[in-house]
């Protein structure tokens, strides 16, 4: 039968039918004072069977200031000292939840509830060189089920990321990361009625450079990442061959800011990106394809008290195959860190984007998701 030509599919970030309750306890564990106040790279991709469910960002043409006069930074008696250990602080801890979910399998019907203890202990060492830095990290995450324990599963990752301070306006940064995970049962592309959550693995790298000329700030950043599928079996007793979402993806992008008033920056972003699969899928169809991002906006970074993006733009990814529609239109991103007191964090956020999807007679899927994140110390 000949494939009918496939459109782009729009999704929401909020998906409907399922009640989540989550209740998360922070315990610093070894030493360590208190839980910090991490400033993470949201790092949301569809399919990649991984992902930094934190939407904090740090703004790529921020300033390392001491910050003294600073009243929105955070007071040193809460955080956290670290062990010292030669030129390097030690940061262990973990974290414990308890998750209750009236939908685990996300079926229309006949659903199943369950509550769910996650436990991520995680150990970084952080350089305290002179000029440079060279960071490790390692984490583990063990999600239990209650009640529908073969969906109990082990993830984990370890990483390194460094920097070469060129000059004192000029920095080279590359990051590896390597992990093990499973892909959620909610997951668009996760495989119908597969006896357990599909194992994934992968590997990630990132290198980049930025300069500052003055009120300009030129930064490039190019990132590739490799996305490996094992088989699973189903609760028909097949098995699923999921080499054919095997994948290495490449994005490149570029960033040129220009502060035009203290702590407000004109912004303009592009991005390309290459995804290659590694074979045709079921339907004997290549579903590599090539896309482009261009954005421009404000970029905001006021000390310590609030830091972010917020910009507009066009997006498209042109498919290999012709029986592919090509998905595209507007793009947005939009994400604020603002801390309205020294214990306090609120992160607004708005995405949309173009994620990889393997669905068959999808080509790629429009990404809508808002959030907003409080956190209390």
């Amino acid at each position: 039968m000949q494939p009918m030509k496939a459109a782009a599919s729009q999704q929401s970030g909020m998906r409907g039918g399922i009640a989540t309750l989550r209740l998360s306890v922070c315990v610093v564990a070894l030493l360590a004072a208190a839980a910090p106040l991490a400033w993470a790279q949201d790092s949301s991709r569809g399919d990649s069977g991984q992902g930094d469910s934190s939407k904090t960002v740090k703004n790529p043409d921020a300033k390392d200031t001491a910050g003294d006069n600073d009243t929105s930074r955070m007071s040193e008696s809460y955080e956290p000292k670290g062990i010292e250990v030669g030129n390097y602080l030690l940061f262990p801890q973990i974290e414990a939840g308890e998750t209750f979910n009236t939908n685990v399998y996300d079926t229309q019907s006949h659903a199943k509830p369950d509550f769910i203890t996650t436990v991520a202990p995680e150990f970084r060492a952080q350089s305290r060189f002179e000029n440079h830095a060279l960071n490790f990290d390692a984490q583990a995450n063990k999600v239990s089920y209650a009640t529908y324990t073969g969906d109990n599963h082990l993830d984990g990752n370890l990483a390194a990321d460094g920097r070469i301070d060129v000059t004192k306006t000029a920095e080279i940064t590359a990051k590896l990361n390597g992990y093990v995970a499973h892909e959620d049962r909610g997951d668009p592309n996760a495989v119908a009625g597969a006896l357990k959550p599909t194992p994934t693995h992968g590997v990630s790298s990132l290198v980049g450079g930025k300069d500052e000329l003055g009120h300009l700030t030129l930064s490039t950043q190019l990132g590739v990442d490799r996305l490996d599928f094992d088989d699973v079996g189903t609760n028909t007793g097949t098995v699923v061959d999921n080499k054919a979402r095997d994948r290495t993806e490449s994005t490149l992008t570029e960033r040129a800011a220009y502060e035009f008033k203290p702590s407000y920056s004109a912004v303009l972003q592009t991005s390309e990106n290459n995804r290659a699969y590694d074979r045709a899928d079921i339907t004997g169809i290549t579903r590599d394809s090539q896309g482009y991002r261009v954005e421009s906006g404000l970029g905001i970074d006021i000390s310590q008290l609030a830091k972010g993006d917020l910009l507009f733009g066009y997006m498209d990814q042109t498919y290999r195959s012709s029986l592919y529609s090509d998905a595209g239109g507007y793009s947005m991103h939009a994400t604020l860190n603002w801390t309205p007191t020294t214990l306090t964090l609120v992160v607004p956020a708005f995405a949309r984007e173009v994620q990889e999807t393997t669905q068959p007679g999808a080509s790629g899927v429009v990404h809508t998701e808002a959030s907003m994140l409080v956190r209390h110390e």
